[in-house]
């Protein structure tokens, strides 16, 4: 009997136990529900400095329930087996509401803490002052608490039965009132005015973030400032101007039997141009207006000594050029030679005029050479610069020249030509090499070329450049010119082997200062000029009315 007696008070004695348990749970939940909902009464602004606060009070509502429901099972002493039916019958309803509890505090946690995360939210969308933002995040963050205070009812409902439903009225007559939420207003024009400079803000940003995705075109582009619209310029549309220099020279020069043949001043003039029949220039008239009394010659003397003045211009080019298809090109009259990559040392001078025609094609795809030109016509006439003494030599052909030209890559050039005149053929060859960002040389270029009859012979020239500075441009070589070549190549270097220098300074776009000198030596044959100095003095008149104007700059340029 006394047996009996104490195992019935066990069982009252852990019934009070989770009587008190059971108790305190109801308490803490009451207490905390009324704690939320006296925060969503609160002001929003007032909640971002209490966000401390909240997070210490958030962490701990998943672990409340568990903690206090633990110290009474431990209390709970095991039964005796007779009374083990009656003490579960007695103890079923509290064990799933512990159950519970225990086993879904992850799921609660996460309630809250988007609870939390929409509370920082709704402080940070207030203190941005813009109405409609900020309404439609305190609806968000009720959405969340809504579901946070759902989670809580739901797991305290099976435990706590009528308790819970009390909590809940009281959580609903302590809701934030109507006042808290801000009303979406029309802007002033102020606040439109301070919202322009927003939008420029986030285009800024939307650009960004598409450089991000495609940086070569959007940044680049955003980068890029607004190009300015380049003046038209006058003429363009019929004529159009393609050289026009000025220049002056001081000439010295000394032969072989060390006689000054030349100690002078000298003035040079040149124009190049064409008239255009079509928009697109694929059919026109091209001239060229220079100084020069000879076949070789380019400079008029001053009158400075000895010499007389000597101001007659020649017009020695005059050609029709027609384009009918793209890559091919026709000329027809007084012409240019076609050097390639040679230049006036080992091929023709550059003052040298030829009557004829020329076919050139430029179709790399199709022939693989970027060039490819057949020229037929006569050189002679040598004191006759004017064209229009010369119509008749159309008539009658001494020469001709098939060239071809090809590039490698964007830094290498090549040609080849074959060339006859009056029964003399000869070969050239020539490489050009672009070698800037290089710290020697620039500019390299190797040349030369082969008789093959009428006392066979060769030779050839090497010359470097290099750009010291954007205005300051050094460059030399070395020549060697067989004595039986011919005398149309360059009158500074005609024949023999030879060194030289070049330099080129440009004070501004348009006037420039070169000097060029040259020393023969290792002769066993008399050379015109063994010694010789050249400083000239260049005026550019094609850029001076470009950038006034005046005249637009060529198509291609």
């Amino acid at each position: 009997m006394e047996a009996s007696k104490q195992t019935l008070g066990q069982a009252l004695a852990n019934k009070k136990a989770e009587s008190g348990a059971l108790g305190i749970q109801v308490v803490s939940t009451f207490c905390l529900t009324a704690a939320l909902a006296l925060g969503l009464a609160m002001p929003v602004g007032s909640m971002a400095d209490d966000s401390g606060e909240w997070a210490k009070i958030l962490g701990g509502v998943s672990s409340t329930p568990a903690a206090e429901t633990k110290p009474a099972s431990k209390k709970t002493p095991k039964p005796v087996a007779t009374k083990k039916a009656a003490k579960e019958a007695g103890s079923q309803k509290a064990k799933p509401a512990v159950a519970k509890a225990a086993t879904k505090p992850k799921a609660e946690a996460n309630e809250w803490a988007k609870a939390a995360a929409s509370l920082g939210t709704t402080t940070v969308a207030a203190e941005t002052k813009k109405p409609v933002q900020t309404e439609e995040v305190v609806t968000v963050s009720k959405s969340e608490w809504a579901k946070a205070l759902a989670a809580l009812s739901k797991e305290t409902s099976s435990a706590q039965g009528p308790a819970v439903e009390v909590a809940k009225a009281e959580v609903k007559v302590a809701a934030p009132p109507a006042k808290s939420e801000p009303k979406a207003s029309e802007p002033k024009k102020e606040e439109l005015a301070k919202a322009e400079p927003a939008k420029s803000v986030a285009k800024t940003e939307a650009t960004v973030v598409a450089a991000a995705i495609d940086p070569k075109k959007t940044l680049v582009e955003s980068s890029k400032p607004a190009a300015k619209k380049a003046k038209p310029g006058k003429g363009t549309r019929w004529v159009e101007v393609q050289s026009a220099t000025l220049s002056h020279r001081y000439r010295y020069m000394e032969n072989s039997a060390g006689v000054v043949t030349n100690n002078q001043i000298q003035h040079n003039e040149g124009f190049k141009g064409k008239f255009k029949f079509d928009k697109k220039g694929n059919y026109a008239i091209n001239a060229g207006l220079f100084s020069g009394n000879n076949l070789t010659g380019g400079w008029n003397n001053t009158g400075s000594g000895k010499d007389k003045l000597f101001t007659n211009l020649y017009l020695k080019q005059l050609y029709l050029e027609a384009k009918p298809f793209k890559g091919i090109e026709l000329q027809y009259g007084s012409l240019y030679p076609n050097r390639g990559e040679n230049t006036e040392i080992t091929s023709y001078d550059n003052d040298l005029y030829l009557m004829g025609e020329r076919v050139s094609l430029k179709r790399p795809k199709n022939l693989f050479f970027d060039e490819v030109s057949a020229t037929y016509g006569f050189i002679g006439d040598a004191t006759k610069p004017n064209v229009n003494k010369r119509w008749f030599r159309l008539k009658e052909s001494n020469y001709h020249q098939f060239l071809v030209s090809k590039k490698i890559g964007k830094r290498v050039s090549l040609t080849w030509d074959y060339t006859f005149q009056n029964g003399t053929e000869t070969l050239r060859e020539a490489i050009k090499v672009n070698a800037k960002g290089s710290k020697v040389l620039d500019t390299f270029l190797f040349e030369n070329y082969q008789r093959t009859d009428v006392k066979p012979d060769y030779g050839f020239a090497i010359f470097g450049e290099k750009a010291l500075h954007k205005r300051f441009t050094v460059g030399g070589g070395f020549a060697d010119i067989d004595p039986n070549y011919g005398g149309l190549n360059a009158d500074r270097f005609n024949k023999g082997k030879r060194v030289y220098l070049a330099s080129k300074f440009n004070i501004t776009p348009e006037f420039a200062v070169q000097t060029f000198v040259t020393q023969a030596m290792y002769n066993t044959f008399a050379v015109a000029n063994k010694t010789r100095l050249d400083l000239i003095f260049s005026y550019d008149v094609l850029k001076t009315l470009q950038r006034a104007g005046l005249l637009a700059q060529p198509a291609g340029k």
